[in-house]
């Protein structure tokens, strides 16, 4: 027995708990608590100080092997505990200790390298799902992955046109989606589907407006697209969490490579009465997140934003912008906004507006803005040139603009900034900025009349992004710069130079990143000089095709388009 708690992996955890030469130097209170009364038991383990449960529990193994060891030799007689043992047959008993105590094998563990190709093996070669958008693409290494997706966006700006175009891309190329509605009824979204890409209309096909034979068309024509592999579904009951597990479950158990949209958070049923708003939407996000691991597919979910996201001029969506976020931006692997690319988009209500589809979060990825897209016919279609629809219509010889360029997440984009001075109507001369930060413009003034000694207090000074968008970024400074004093001189720059810097209080001109990405975008768009700091042109050397003017401060800046 001494040799069994010994060797075997409990008994030697045992002897750990106690001290180690009971087992041999105290052999004798050993035996005599093994086959005494409870009391003595008690007693012996009052004095060494251990747990009775310990010696109860390795009398049983013990006991337990002997039994295996009749069995081998085809004995029936029944052990009741060690002292039996000892009187009905002590050779077994012995040989029970010996096989006890013979070494065994030890089964190999798996390691951490074998548990992860077990893993890649599993999920065979839907890892990565291409979402038909190549800017999206892009910026998700492939496309859609394993994980919680939420699309935000104010009312009617085209986010359950977006999900299902993803959705009938991803069923054109095989894979089987759910797509659950809760905001829009099942046929609508089939006649949303249906006339994408054609020069029908979704209200006419509801309405029956059309001939039989041309729905007939329309309809067969996506059920092919398709390949009847989107199931929209429209619940027939408040969708609660656990009637959404029940549903998606079922779903994934019949289709392999299956993907989840839900259209959408804010719309799911509470779990009981009484929930609030953010209660039942972070119960919503809970389960959508355990789909999404135990299927380990891709879950895209439609989500509101907040009332400060509808007011013309508000601040850029940001993780809180999302309704009752908190659980939502925490929980989401990849969070995604679609917004009016500028304000005038938000005001136009017929011509396509121009939309940005920006990356908030991305939990293996970067985050950035993607592109720039319009809403079509065929759905969501990526502007392929952002910077060269920003400066159409730039006139030949105007004074007072230059074109600078800017990085929108990874893409380099040419705005043009507008500078224009008036003599001043009024005592006190008046600064307006569009698109640019007005403290900035404020700081660049004051660098002017500082360093440059250019009278500017008796003009009110206006600038301005054209195109309506929004630029805070520092690159932009040197533009900013050169436009006043264009229009201070009345001098035109010529319309294929281009100036991007920060510009500091002593009116140097300071490094920005990415300048050769966006030296090669001016190239690509017809300019042949560019003006930009001096450490950034000697970083990027020589380029083909354009002359590099490498500036130090403002003046040398000024200088250089004189």
């Amino acid at each position: 027995f001494a040799s069994f708690c010994a060797v075997d992996q409990y008994g030697k955890e045992f002897i750990n708990h106690i001290e180690a030469n009971i087992l041999y130097d105290n052999s004798d209170d050993l035996a005599r608590a093994i086959i005494g009364d409870e009391s003595t038991k008690i007693e012996f383990v009052k004095h060494y100080h251990y747990d009775l449960e310990y010696l109860e529990y390795f009398l049983s193994g013990a006991i337990s092997a002997l039994g295996e060891e009749r069995k081998t030799r085809n004995r029936d007689l029944k052990i009741k505990d060690v002292n039996e043992a000892l009187v009905q047959d002590r050779d077994a008993l012995q040989a029970a200790c010996e096989a006890a105590t013979a070494p065994q094998e030890v089964q190999k563990q798996p390691t951490l390298e074998d548990e992860f190709l077990a893993y890649l093996g599993r999920r065979g070669g839907t890892a990565v799902m291409s979402t038909g958008i190549a800017g999206l693409d892009k910026a998700l290494d492939g496309g859609l992955h394993a994980g919680l997706t939420v699309l935000g966006a104010v009312s009617s700006m085209g986010k359950t046109s977006l999900m299902l175009q993803m959705a009938d891309t991803l069923a054109a190329a095989g894979r089987n989606v759910l797509f659950i509605t809760i905001e829009m009824s099942r046929m609508e979204l089939i006649a949303k589907s249906a006339v994408r890409g054609t020069k029908e209309r979704a209200r006419p096909l509801l309405d029956g407006k059309l001939p039989e034979e041309k729905v007939r068309g329309l309809i067969f024509a996506y059920r092919k697209k398709t390949g009847g592999r989107v199931e929209l579904w429209e619940p027939d009951a408040p969708l609660t969490p656990a009637f959404l597990d029940e549903k998606v479950s079922a779903f994934c158990e019949q289709h392999e490579s299956p993907v989840l949209f839900l259209d959408y958070l804010q719309l799911v049923a509470p779990v009981r009465a009484g929930m609030t708003e953010k209660q039942t939407a972070d119960a919503a996000v809970a389960m959508l997140k355990q789909l999404a691991r135990r299927y380990d597919m891709p879950v895209i979910a439609a989500s509101s934003l907040n009332r400060e996201a509808y007011r013309p001029g508000s601040a850029e969506p940001g993780l809180s912008a999302f309704k009752e976020s908190g659980s939502v931006e925490y929980s989401a692997d990849l969070l995604l906004v679609l917004k009016y690319r500028t304000d005038a988009d938000r005001e136009n209500k017929t011509a396509p507006r121009h939309l940005a589809l920006t990356i908030l979060k991305n939990r293996f990825g970067a985050t950035n803005e993607i592109g720039v897209f319009e809403m079509r016919s065929e759905g969501l279609v990526e502007v392929p040139n952002p910077s060269e629809m920003l400066l159409s219509g730039r006139p030949d010889d105007a004074t007072g603009t230059c074109v600078t360029c800017v990085m929108e997440g990874q893409r380099p984009v040419l705005a043009e900034v507008q500078a224009l001075l008036a003599p001043a109507a009024q005592s006190v001369s008046r600064r307006t900025s569009n698109g640019f930060d007005y403290n900035r413009f404020a700081m660049l003034l004051a660098v002017l009349e500082k360093r440059l000694n250019l009278h500017l207090s008796g003009s009110d000074v206006y600038v301005n992004i054209a195109g309506g968008i929004r630029i805070n970024e520092p690159a932009i400074d040197l533009g900013v710069v050169l436009a006043i004093v264009s229009s201070s001189r009345d001098q035109a720059i010529d319309e294929k130079v281009l100036a991007f810097g920060e510009v500091g209080l002593s009116g140097e001109v300071r490094a920005v990143s990415q300048a050769a990405q966006r030296v090669q975008e001016a190239k690509k768009l017809g300019f042949t000089t560019v003006i930009l700091p001096e450490v950034c042109r000697e970083q990027i050397g020589a380029v083909t095709g354009v002359r590099l003017i490498g500036v130090r401060s403002v003046g040398d800046a000024v200088r250089a388009i004189s």
